[in-house]
C-alpha cells in the first residue's frame, strides 16, 4: 500500500525513453491557478522551450486520462 495515494507512479529511464507528449486540442477555456512544483520539474520543462505550461498540462490531462482509463 502507497503511503500517499496522491503520489505519481514510479517510471522508470526506460518508460521516460518511449514515453511521448502528445499536445491536446485547445480547450476553450482554462482556469489560472497558483500552483506550487519542485523547482527541478520546472526547470526542466522551460528548458524544453515556449509553450512549456503547455507541456506541463499535456503531462497532467495525459495522467488523468490514464486513470480514468482504470476506473
Amino acid at each position: 500500500m502507497r503511503k500517499d495515494p496522491d503520489a505519481a507512479p514510479i517510471v522508470d529511464k526506460k518508460w521516460f525513453k518511449t514515453a511521448k507528449v502528445v499536445m491536446p486540442k485547445a480547450e476553450p477555456r482554462k482556469e489560472l491557478l497558483t500552483l506550487r512544483v519542485d523547482r527541478k520539474v520546472v526547470d526542466w520543462f522551460r528548458a524544453q522551450g515556449a509553450r512549456y505550461q503547455t507541456r506541463m498540462n499535456a503531462v497532467l490531462r495525459a495522467y488523468v486520462e490514464a486513470q480514468r482509463a482504470k476506473d
